[in-house]
């Protein structure tokens, strides 16, 4: 299915160009109108069966005339200008993609269900990282290995739901969404929580998608279980990606437990510290009761990995019936962005493929 677009705008020339690099690059997803007068785009409207229509903000629309399925944003020159006439806003000066995903989230706000999405593929893997104790490096762990299959051709998203957690310590993309707009669509149940998602993540130079941290720590607090659950499924039946690695806190309750048996693969992260093993030890004797008397199935598909791991501190855990990935070594004076690229070229990520 296409999206319809009616763009209206009084310099010929632009709305030209306009038309020409979005039906370019958008062909399979856009149906694009264009207008200069505004009497034959208010008609075109419901005639067409406009989807979301775009005015340039030196026209003034009368809302109250657009058909309450459509949706509607002046076309604007900053990107600083976020409301016009209290109507959304599209900067008509950046990356078509990026024009593209504003189109997409003004369409996702609409109240009905979009049908024809491709829910077919199932083929995306789940993996999710966790580490039992604070600062062993899981969250770091988890971005190398988005960043890997990245490197390696893959179209994979980070998604981090930590209560503290922020992906924008390791990528950076640009957009103007948050993961608070996404808490924002799923509380709101709203159908058409795929386009939304679309609309809203970003893509980092190196390849890896991911959704930045929200406005407020409180807003990811809203998601229970499951919204969670929505929204992996809703990501893992998109289409749209080889991977998710999933960034998340541990816990052993059933809301935690339910996360864990969504993924393909369970990475442990420790640093094989004696703390540290000694907890991880524990905590899944802990979960091979829970998972039993549960009915489900975690432990099998965990496996270990020893992140800032020192040969002469550190130790290996014996006698455990589980897999162990690699031991990644501590690295001193270097930043966040080259200790995730360090561990991202270490090519042990290759077991999770």
């Amino acid at each position: 299915m296409k999206i319809k677009l009616a763009i209206l705008e009084s310099d010929v020339d632009f709305l030209k160009n306009y038309s020409i690099a979005l039906s370019s690059r958008f062909s399979d997803k856009l149906e694009v109108y264009t207008f200069s007068n505004l009497e034959n785009a208010m008609s075109a409207l419901a005639d067409s069966r406009i989807d979301v229509f775009l005015a340039g903000d030196n026209f003034e629309i009368d809302t109250s005339n657009i058909p309450e399925e459509c949706g509607f944003a002046y076309l604007v020159d900053s990107n600083d200008i976020k409301s016009f006439k209290n109507e959304h806003t599209v900067c008509r000066f950046q990356k078509i993609d990026l024009i593209y995903r504003d189109i997409l989230g003004i369409f996702s706000e609409k109240e009905y269900i979009v049908s024809g999405s491709n829910m077919a593929n199932t083929n995306c893997k789940v993996l999710l990282f966790t580490g039992i104790e604070g600062g062993t490096g899981a969250s770091s762990a988890a971005a190398a290995c988005a960043l890997y299959f990245a490197q390696n051709g893959k179209r994979v998203l980070y998604l981090n739901i930590e209560k503290f957690g922020s992906a924008d310590m390791f990528f950076y993309g640009e957009g103007q969404y948050t993961m608070s707009d996404i808490v924002y669509n799923i509380k709101s149940k709203k159908s058409n929580l795929s386009l939304k998602l679309e609309s809203s993540v970003k893509i980092d130079k190196r390849g890896v998608y991911f959704f930045s941290s929200p406005n407020l720590v409180l807003d990811l607090l809203e998601l229970d279980i499951e919204d969670k659950k929505l929204l992996i499924n809703t990501l893992v039946m998109s289409s749209q990606y080889d991977y998710i690695v999933i960034d998340c806190d541990f816990g052993m309750q059933k809301d935690d437990l339910e996360l864990y048996s969504m993924a393909n693969e369970i990475i442990l992260v420790g640093d094989g510290s004696e703390i540290s093993n000694d907890k991880t030890v524990r905590a899944i004797a802990s979960i091979q009761i829970l998972e039993q008397e549960k009915n489900m199935s975690i432990c099998r598909k965990t496996m270990l990995l020893y992140n800032r791991f020192n040969n002469y501190t550190g130790r290996t855990i014996e006698n455990l019936d589980m897999r162990t990935i690699a031991g990644i070594p501590p690295f001193e004076n270097l930043n966040t962005q080259q200790i995730i690229t360090k561990i991202s070229g270490m090519q042990f990520f290759n077991v999770l493929e």
